[in-house]
């Protein structure tokens, strides 16, 4: 009786001059990594645009925060700006201070969220945005300068101009802040109040301040209306 001869797969491929092993062009890997290449792009673009939308919006709410504390506070000292106060303003609040100084943060802080009873200094955590902090060298960050106080194209009813925050301007009682009913209505809505400061904004707090923009090329204001509004970096 003749047997047949061993017909198993494995003992034929060797013998096969067309059969090929498992396995990926270099073509094909070329392909593969170039997909995921471009997944990677879109994803890190979206994720970037989300944190960038992210920080913008408690910029924003954080802004309409401090606005509401300064008319809170005006409210309850005859209609008067707090101050007299520095031009660059930190978020470093010290909770043993015996007076406000020239700090915005210790003159609001019994009507501003997010400062809290403590024994030591501290940074007010809603009192600048997270993306500025982020670009803020590390010598500054235990005493940043978040915001500059602003400015003097603020017009009073009578159209002089000057700088409401501090002592020594035209429309305001010398030693005291402007009054609110002091503010022409017409120059509250472009003049901003307070913005974002950074070391390209200008000014002498510069080395305090972060290195760059927080949004690109735009500062998130307070405007004295009491809006929030992006400015183009091109305008001081």
């Amino acid at each position: 009786m003749k047997l047949k001869p061993d017909l198993h797969p494995v003992a034929l491929r060797g013998d096969c001059p067309h059969y090929r092993q498992p396995g990926f062009t270099l073509t094909e890997l070329m392909v593969v990594v170039s997909i995921i290449v471009v997944l990677a792009l879109v994803v890190y673009g979206s994720a970037t645009r989300i944190i960038s939308n992210a920080h913008k919006a408690v910029c924003v709410q954080n802004l309409h925060g401090i606005g509401n504390a300064i008319q809170a506070y005006c409210m309850e000292n005859n209609n008067r700006l707090p101050g007299p106060l520095n031009v660059g303003q930190s978020a470093l609040f010290n909770p043993n201070a015996t007076s406000p100084g020239p700090q915005l943060v210790h003159y609001i802080a019994p009507y501003l969220e997010g400062v809290r009873d403590a024994d030591t200094p501290y940074l007010v955590s809603n009192f600048g945005c997270p993306a500025l902090m982020k670009k803020m060298p590390p010598s500054n960050i235990k005493a940043p300068i978040v915001y500059r106080m602003g400015h003097d194209d603020l017009e009073d009813i009578y159209g002089r101009k000057g700088f409401p925050w501090i002592w020594n301007n035209p429309a305001g009682t010398s030693g005291k802040p402007w009054r609110l009913d002091q503010i022409n209505p017409s120059s509250a809505g472009r003049v901003y109040a307070m913005i974002e400061q950074d070391q390209s904004l200008g000014g002498t707090w510069d080395n305090n301040g972060a290195t760059g923009p927080a949004h690109g090329k735009e500062r998130m204001a307070l405007y004295f209306d009491w809006s929030v509004k992006p400015r183009p970096i091109s305008q001081r």
